[in-house]
């Protein structure tokens, strides 16, 4: 079977069990959704579905002091990655991000538009259109990391060659359901499946 995205017909005969001359042929069309959007890093590189990590410069957790002998301020980092609607139509984007569990006490992560800097729960992505997200991760102010927060992290496993091992901290979701309602063909009946990328 084919399951490439777009617009797929197929014909079904229907015949009469009782009487064999009595046969139907039916339109189906049917509109498919695979892979509706793509993901590239900071680097306009494509991220493989098979890897799609984003990778956060390193974070300091402990709080240090600054020249002057005040507590300096708790650490943050964050990069951006790119997301694509490659379908045809618009996708309303749910965005849902949080730290590993044993980090959750550490960490806040966010989610927020690269170019007006606000903060992401869900938006609207129009057919082809491209948006830069942020991932902004920073450490709480009495935060403080155990060796047993760091034992419970699970390490990246990827196919990049990294020069450390290198812990997940988090989880971001973001999944995208078709907005715009397929023009009605009265010969036809038009199933939508989606699967999110």
């Amino acid at each position: 079977e084919d399951h490439a995205s777009g617009t797929h017909e197929t014909r079904l005969r229907i015949a009469n069990g009782i009487d064999r001359a009595n046969v139907v042929v039916v339109s189906v069309s049917a509109e498919l959704i695979v892979q509706p959007l793509k993901f590239s890093d900071h680097m306009r590189e494509p991220l493989m579905p098979n890897d799609q990590v984003i990778l956060l410069p390193p974070l300091t957790v402990a709080p240090g002091q600054n020249a002057s002998g005040h507590p300096s301020q708790p650490s943050t980092c964050n990069t951006w990655f790119s997301v694509r609607n490659a379908f045809d139509q618009p996708l309303t984007m749910h965005v849902v991000v949080e730290p590993a569990r044993s980090l959750s006490e550490t960490l806040h992560l966010g989610v927020v538009a690269r170019e007006s800097n606000t903060m992401l729960k869900q938006f609207t992505l129009d057919a082809h259109e491209t948006i830069d997200i942020r991932v902004v991760c920073d450490v709480k102010d009495t935060a403080r990391l155990t060796q047993e927060a760091l034992d419970a992290l699970e390490l990246y496993q990827g196919p990049r060659k990294l020069e450390a091992p290198t812990p997940l901290l988090g989880a971001l979701d973001l999944s995208g359901t078709p907005t715009a309602v397929l023009p009605y063909d009265s010969h036809a009946t038009v199933p939508r499946a989606a699967q999110n990328g």
